[in-house]
């Protein structure tokens, strides 16, 4: 992929994530407001020693549902294809945004850090209404890192499963979830979000409104 760089605030931003014991990788990658997820990917080492490139999903992403972390516009990607080489530990990744006005692609160099999930759940939340949709903003208040997945808000618990396609997204403390999705909003609704104490468990967990 030919790169094109965002915006030089947004490319100071950006996560490689690696879980102990596990393989699987998670990237939060700085993307423009509006974007509506990762397209095409391809990330390795700059000795061209390690290299994986993902093509685009064949049906692009709904704009109607969008997620980011703010600060710095964070869209995650995972890799669940295998690990990471021991050394080095930095790695560059070109990748597609995927959008409703255009299809950018930028570039970022990233540090592999070890993410450990914390046990504290302290969360706050705000929702808005944003025309026919909902926008909902999940802030971590606790002192460590969280994996979540969706936001919603509802009047009561969600009777689905948290679990969905997995955690869609890090928090570090003081970040927020921003997800948007088609839906009604009312006084009585509360913010639930699912969130996960590893990669393949989860509960809803109500927030503070």
């Amino acid at each position: 992929m030919n790169a094109i760089a965002l915006a030089a605030g947004l490319l100071a931003a950006g996560h490689l994530f690696t879980f102990e014991g596990k393989t699987d990788v998670l990237m939060m990658l700085p993307a423009p407001a509006g974007a509506c997820g990762i397209g095409a990917i391809a990330y390795g080492t700059a000795d061209g020693k390690f290299s994986k490139v993902f093509e685009a999903p064949e049906k692009p992403a709904s704009c109607e549902f969008r997620q980011s972390v703010m600060p710095g516009g964070l869209i995650g990607y995972w890799d669940h294809s295998g690990g990471l080489p021991a050394a080095p530990k930095s790695f560059d990744v070109t990748y597609s945004v995927q959008s409703k006005v255009s299809n950018p692609e930028a570039k970022i160099t990233l540090s592999a850090e070890p993410l450990v999930v914390g046990a504290d759940r302290k969360l706050k939340a705000r929702a808005t209404k944003a025309g026919r949709s909902v926008k909902v903003e999940l802030t971590n208040e606790g002192p460590g890192a969280l994996l979540v997945g969706d936001a919603i808000a509802s009047r009561s618990k969600p009777t689905e499963s948290c679990s969905g396609a997995g955690p869609t997204a890090a928090l570090q403390s003081g970040e927020s979830l921003s997800d948007t999705r088609p839906g009604l909003l009312s006084k009585s609704m509360k913010v639930w979000a699912a969130i996960f104490t590893d990669l393949n468990h989860c509960a809803w967990v109500s927030a503070s409104r």
